[in-house]
């Protein structure tokens, strides 16, 4: 016999002294997961993988079945699957020994055994998951009852009762496409279908009672009471609460039930209106921390844990699939729900089964999966014996799983093909089509996770939005590629209202706005000028070139400081945290926290600018470890520099204009490099270099450049060499580096903390050159040094304490650990937004080109200023219009619709290589949580409906609005850019297959109209047929 193995990393025939490892089946390749999906060679190879990682990420049917196809344990005496298999590892008990049930609980099972000796099993009570799920078992024996060892005792949620795994839903199919409804993996079911595929959910929420946080009903409502006249809760809420407020066990809450009391203390920044007595009464006040039921239904609580300092609940749920949900097949087919239908309007079989799942046939044979096609047809012959299929995983030597599913149809009078009535249309579809039963299962991807929008909420400290899962947060990020998209499309407008309205805090402009009035745009974003801030806190200076719209950057010198008129500080406190005063003269005195003033500490002596040290070192032609010596005074000035020095003096004498009156310089420590700074000229140094350059040496080549470089530098700046030597440090304004009063907790920020640890070495040096002498303090003068790089970022903290928090210095702030992650890149460029909103997405092809259907609750929340201002120019009171809005009345839902009509939602689907990822349309309210699109337009968002999710931005500024309408719609879209014949939002699959189908097909019947009016009229009244032909009398 041929012994078939892998050798040389072939499969080939070897012989048997050649084997070193034998596998007793094929199956033995793979992991349980694997095996759980049927007919493996039918599979391609990746389908596998994600047909295995599907098996962990499903969730728990509250109704589930076991599979009618499953795979066949090979050598196994009984028969069994690896579905009876996985059961046994998936919540489901058997009886050790032969016995009499003596007792059922939630948590055991004890029997009496025939032993005579009592034996507990336990079983899980709702054991939480961390994917909102949870196991739990449910005993299938009773009291009294007779078992025999290896008898089941318990089912769980993911088994059925004779303990078989059991994840998902025998679904009868029909492979068809529906109206357009099942483009690529997009799926339509039935409506009883998504009631059948109702999920098991459980979600834990917890409250920690520290730094601040208290709870307690009547602490609570001591505060919240009431807000505005009306019951902040009601009774029936607050009656779901003992006095602790924390739900009871047992309690069902419903959606926006509070789930547990509690406040926090209010954050009190550097940055409120006033410091002082007004922040010293925000310290001591509070905010809701609330904890409330959020689910799309109603929730059990199931278990109540409070401790001292906790408290944590469960809470279990049942969710019916919705559109958007991702359901898969255990082959590794994936899709979401694209469309529920009505039961009455679902297609049957002539036998009048109604099915429950219409799957695209094109979308089969493009991911090379004919395993469905396969588990379909045994499916079906399963159903109809009342017996699931065993099957190896792979066939035998000439054996084709073609030929074995057509000899099982066969052989059970089964046929692959079946006709089909559409109760909508009233017609029997033209041809018979596949029909028959395979597994589906629903994964945790659920649209309702996915779903999230935000108008507006909590920013940061660069007053930008918050991301993030909180309900103030969830601001979306405008990325770098989309930047380049809206770049390429030419919407400029809508780069100018992401950067300087929706990408900032305007609490002035949409106040306005809801008030009714058309506000001013707003000026130059926060992030933009504490950029700015940060690049002087680092030694650098970006200056505006008249009116070219350019910036130049230079280096923050002492002229330039002086010329921005500093407040100059006295010590590097900050406030008093008794009353939250400002120090005089420190940090926030008032002089720099009311005016955006600048400030400066003061040095004892000149020294080097620490942002340009490698420039100065070529400058000075003088090596590193000599410069390191010379400013830590452990060595004199290098000859050249020495001579330079006497140079000077010497041409000082002589009144030459040309060189600086240097006095007596110093020959060691950061004022002998200041002075030898100031012995050169511009000119001087751009000969020096070009001598270099023309010598033709190797070694001074790169220095010569980086000297030539700085040059022109210099000339840029219209600045010296001396420019470089600084006897100030640049302190930026108050508002650009915050602190935090949050409860008891002092947060005084990254740089404040090197501010004062530059105060602290200062103050050492001067106490110790008053105490020993200059001398002795002239050892402490290379820690000023690093003190002052460590704020500039270009070293670490001087201070063991700062230095051990992991401080950062500005320039740090800035370039931050990668460029992908730096302050420009990540705040400028790349940004969240207000008014902005996130789904799955699904295909509508009832969608005009120009459409896109939002959810309704989504579309609330990101048109919200613009629903109220439009209820308030109606006459309505702005109180109620606000409560319109939130109640989503029958009058915010009209002003609803017509503000949708002229302000046009851009979408966007990451990540956005070309201009095409980026686009926009009118909205058509719908219900749910999924974003529906247009068929034509997923060619340019390369989307494909396996759980796509695509963002949304409401457009602001007037002229954003008009690049969405002129410059993003798909219909302004339409040729691509390489080929310009080329149309993207094109016709794909079943759309290209209907209508080659329409014209290449006989015509059936033929149509004379008087005028196009006329046909389309037929046409909607369904007097046309897709295989008639259409004619216009002339």
């Amino acid at each position: 016999m041929d012994i078939i193995g892998l050798k040389n990393d072939k499969i080939q025939p070897v012989k048997s002294d050649e084997i070193e490892y034998e596998l007793e089946s094929p199956n033995s390749f793979f992991g349980l997961h694997a095996n759980l999906i049927p007919m493996q060679g039918a599979v391609q190879g990746p389908r596998l993988f994600y047909g295995s990682k599907f098996q962990n990420q499903a969730l728990p049917l509250i109704n589930s079945e076991e599979p009618l196809v499953q795979t066949l344990v090979d050598g196994d005496e009984e028969g069994r699957s690896f579905d009876d298999i996985a059961g046994r590892s998936a919540g489901a008990s058997w009886s050790p020994v032969g016995g009499e049930i003596v007792r059922t609980g939630s948590d055991e099972i004890e029997i009496l055994g025939d032993d005579g000796e009592k034996h507990e099993i336990p079983i899980y009570n709702n054991f939480l998951f961390n994917r909102k799920t949870s196991i739990h078992s449910k005993p299938v024996v009773a009291k009294g009852q007779r078992v025999e060892a290896g008898q089941i005792l318990a089912k769980s949620n993911y088994t059925n009762d004779r303990g078989t795994l059991s994840l998902g839903l025998n679904a009868k199919i029909g492979v068809v496409p529906y109206k357009g409804f099942s483009l690529d993996d997009s799926i339509a079911i039935s409506e009883n279908f998504a009631k059948r595929l109702s999920s098991d959910h459980m979600e834990s929420f917890s409250a920690e009672y520290n730094k601040g946080v208290k709870g307690g009903k009547a602490h609570h409502m001591g505060i919240f009471g009431s807000t505005r006249g009306k019951d902040y809760y009601n009774k029936d809420q607050l009656a779901k609460l003992d006095d602790d407020g924390v739900v009871l066990k047992g309690q069902l809450v419903y959606p926006g039930d509070p789930m547990m009391l509690a406040t926090k203390p209010k954050a009190v920044s550097s940055t409120s209106a006033q410091l002082g007595k007004l922040s010293n009464f925000m310290k001591n006040s509070r905010s809701d921390a609330t904890q409330s039921w959020e689910g799309d239904g109603p929730g059990l609580v199931t278990d109540v844990i409070k401790q001292k300092n906790r408290s944590k609940i469960t809470i279990k749920s049942v969710k019916p699939s919705k559109v958007g949900d991702k359901i898969v097949f255990r082959s590794g087919q994936k899709g979401v729900i694209s469309k529920i239908i009505p039961d009455e309007h679902m297609p049957r079989t002539a036998a009048g089964d109604s099915l429950e799942v219409l799957l695209n046939p094109l979308g089969i044979p493009s991911r090379i999966n004919n395993s469905i096609i396969y588990e379909i047809l045994l499916g079906k012959v399963a159903a109809k014996k009342g017996k699931p299929y065993r099957l190896p995983a792979f066939n035998g030597k000439n054996e084709k799983w073609f030929d074995y599913v057509q000899q099982q149809l066969d052989e059970n009078g089964a046929s692959e093909v079946e006709e089909v009535f559409d109760p909508q249309e009233n017609a029997k579809l033209e041809n018979p089509i596949t029909v028959g039963n395979a597994y589906l299962l629903k994964l945790h991807h659920t649209s309702g996770s996915k779903s999230s929008a935000r108008a507006q909420g909590a920013y940061d400290v660069n007053e930008q939005p918050l991301k993030g899962g909180d309900d103030m947060a969830k601001s979306k990020r405008i990325s770098g590629l989309e930047d380049h998209s809206l770049l390429s499309a030419g919407a400029y407008g809508v780069l100018k209202d992401m950067s300087i309205l929706r990408g900032a805090k305007n609490d002035e402009y949409w106040q306005m706005l809801r008030e009714g009035h058309d506000p001013k745009t707003p000026d130059t974003p926060f992030v933009w000028n504490k950029f700015l801030a940060l690049l002087s806190g680092s030694g650098y200076q970006a200056r505006k070139i008249n009116n070219t719209g350019k910036m130049r950057l230079g280096p923050m010198t002492d002229k330039i400081l002086a010329d921005l008129k500093p407040f100059d500080l006295k010590n590097g406190e900050l406030v008093d945290l008794r009353s939250l005063e400002p120090v005089k003269g420190g940090l926030f005195d008032n002089s720099m926290l009311f005016t955006n003033r600048y400030g400066r500490v003061k040095l004892p002596f000149e020294i080097p600018h620490p942002a340009h040290e490698d420039v100065i070192k070529k400058i000075l032609d003088i090596k590193a470890s000599d410069f390191k010596n010379v400013m830590a005074g452990k060595q004199d000035l290098p000859e050249h520099l020495l001579d330079r020095l006497g140079m000077q003096k010497k041409a000082s004498m002589v009144e030459n204009p040309n060189f600086i009156d240097l006095g007596s310089p110093a020959t060691t420590g950061p004022s002998a490099i200041a002075a030898a700074l100031k012995t050169f000229t511009v000119d001087e140094l751009e000969d020096r270099a070009v001598k270099d350059l023309k010598s033709g040496q190797k070694s001074k080549r790169g220095d010569s450049i980086k000297v030539l470089r700085a040059v022109k530098g210099f000339r840029r700046n219209e600045i010296t060499p001396a420019d470089y030597a600084i006897k100030n440090v640049a302190v930026i304004p108050p508002k650009f580096r915050p602190f935090n009063v949050i409860g008891d907790a002092f947060v005084p920020g990254a740089a404040n903390e090197l501010y004062r640890d530059l105060f602290s070495v200062l103050d050492s040096h001067k106490e110790m050159e008053s105490t020993f002498g200059p001398k002795f303090a002239h050892e402490n003068i290379q820690n000023v040094y690093d003190a002052i790089k460590a704020v500039y970022g270009f070293g670490d903290p001087v201070l063991p304490k700062t230095k051990y928090r992991g401080v950062s210095g500005f320039l740090q702030q800035v370039i931050g650990n990668t460029s992908k992650h730096s302050f420009f890149q990540r705040k400028a460029v790349s940004k969240p937004v207000d008014f902005t909103g996130r789904g799955v997405i699904g295909v509508d092809p009832d969608l005009d080109l120009d459409q896109i259907g939002i959810p309704k609750d989504i579309a609330f929340k990101m048109y919200s200023p613009y629903i109220q201002r439009a209820l308030v120019r109606g006459g309505m009171p702005r109180a109620q219009a606000l409560k319109s809005v939130v109640d989503q009345s029958a009058e915010a839902f009209k002003a609803l619709d017509g503000v949708v009509k002229d302000r046009p939602v851009i979408y966007s689907r990451s990540p956005a290589w070309h201009k095409f990822n980026v686009t926009a349309g009118y909205p058509k309210i719908i219900d749910g949580d999924a974003i529906m699109i247009n068929p034509l337009v997923t060619t340019g968002h390369n989307a494909d409906f396996d759980g796509d999710t695509m963002n949304l931005h409401v457009p602001g500024l007037p002229e954003a609005v008009d690049d969405a309408k002129d410059k993003l719609m798909p219909s302004k879209m339409l040729f691509s850019i390489k080929k310009r014949d080329e149309v993207v939002p094109a016709p794909t699959q079943e759309l290209i297959l209907g209508l080659y189908t329409a014209q290449k097909r006989a015509p059936r019947t033929k149509h004379v109209f008087a005028n196009e009016a006329e046909a389309l009229n037929a046409i909607k009244t369904k007097q046309i047929k897709l295989s008639d032909e259409i004619s216009i009398a002339k």
